[in-house]
């Protein structure tokens, strides 16, 4: 199976002005889809960041809005030829820094709630990052109380990496293990 994989926040050629905000890490606008092994997947990925220069800011506007434009194509199309929806599921490794957060915020409005969509954030960020400047903190408190008070259902969720090894300790394989059961 192929699956679509984006980056955010970095320029994508020495060329560039700034940061492209979304990006294939296939490096090809018209076919964003690789083919999901996780050695493919690690290939595609480690070319990707070889020409990558990461950028700032760190915005994830543009990120939900293409989600918002996919999501709403694909239900359109499914409902227009009677055939099953799909369900989707991003998955968003983030620095812990979002800089356009208040604006994400109100990107997030009641028009989310029906979407068969699932957002997963997952923070990579070091210790050396203050707990005030993680950004994806405060982006897991607003969105619980979407998830509580609107939507009803975990539809964003954020996941610390650094929790993650630290129940596992130092075996590769359990957080391997651990990363899966985050994309069942």
């Amino acid at each position: 199976m192929n699956i679509p994989i984006f980056g955010y926040s970095a320029k994508v050629s020495p060329a560039s002005s700034g940061p492209a905000q979304f990006f294939p890490i296939s490096r090809d606008l018209l076919n964003p889809f690789i083919y999901n092994t996780p050695s493919n997947v690690t290939e595609q990925y480690t070319e990707c960041l070889k020409q990558l220069e990461l950028g700032t800011p760190i915005t994830l506007c543009e990120t939900f809005k293409t989600i918002k434009r996919i999501v709403t194509a694909s239900t359109k199309a499914a409902s227009e030829n009677n055939s099953i929806e799909n369900f989707f599921v991003f998955y968003i490794l983030s620095s812990g820094l979002i800089d356009d957060l208040s604006d994400l915020l109100t990107i997030l409005d009641s028009s989310w709630d029906t979407f068969p969509l699932q957002v997963h954030v997952i923070n990579l960020s070091g210790p050396n990052l203050n707990t005030e400047d993680l950004d994806t903190m405060r982006f897991q408190e607003q969105t619980m109380k979407i998830n509580l008070h609107r939507a009803g259902w975990l539809q964003y969720n954020v996941h610390y990496y650094d929790r993650i090894k630290f129940k596992y300790g130092n075996d590769d394989d359990a957080i391997d293990q651990a990363l899966v059961q985050l994309s069942e």
